[in-house]
């Protein structure tokens, strides 16, 4: 019978770990959830009070990216491994210069 469980939660990043267990011991998967409400709701924040965007001329915060949502970019695109390395910095960079990137986007501008 399948079932879930908690393996626990992380105290700094808020990420709760599930395990689901399927119907035989090779059918589980490993689910990773965690609140973005208030990192997106801080970064509209920031976007709205931030002085302009930037033309490549040097070091900026530019976005805010959830783990939860570093993971699934991994598993989907690849361009990013789930630790955050960037694998492949041009689909990174379009990925973050898209309209599904707004919500991670603390300011404007193109990377």
């Amino acid at each position: 019978m399948p079932r879930s469980r908690s393996l626990g939660i992380d105290p700094l990043s808020g990420i709760e770990v599930i395990f689901h267990d399927g119907h035989d011991a090779a059918d589980f998967h490993v689910e990773h959830r965690q609140d973005v409400e208030p990192i997106l709701a801080q970064n509209a924040e920031w976007r709205k009070n931030a002085e302009g965007g930037f033309k490549g001329d040097g070091w900026h915060h530019v976005a805010r990216i959830p783990w939860v949502k570093i993971l699934e970019l991994s598993e989907k695109f690849g361009f990013i491994s789930p630790a955050g390395d960037i694998l492949d910095q041009k689909a990174y960079n379009k990925w973050v210069n898209s309209t599904d990137a707004i919500p991670y986007r603390v300011r404007g501008g193109t990377i």
